[in-house]
């Protein structure tokens, strides 16, 4: 993202773009992969795109921050992890 989240919370501009933007990827990569029509195939497709997902996410703050695993799912425990809308 090319802006700073703002006191720990989630902009309001980044969740919509994010989702947008995950939404057609997948829709690409489920016609590009072929894959069936069938719940669980799609399941285990969107399973493993959720783990990718988090070891983005996890690989991303070790590299930005330097801090631990262990740091960061802390970070999901506290409040300030917690999803809202910050308006100013």
């Amino acid at each position: 993202m090319a802006t700073e989240p703002e006191y720990g919370y989630v902009r309001f501009d980044e969740l919509p773009m994010m989702l947008a933007i995950s939404w057609m990827a997948c829709g690409k990569a489920t016609y590009h992969l072929c894959v069936p029509g069938s719940v669980s195939a799609r399941l285990a497709m969107g399973g493993l795109a959720f783990l990718l997902l988090m070891g983005a996410a996890l690989g991303t703050f070790s590299l930005r921050t330097g801090r631990s695993i262990a740091e960061y799912v802390e970070r999901y425990k506290a409040k300030a992890a917690i999803l809202v809308c910050w308006h100013k």
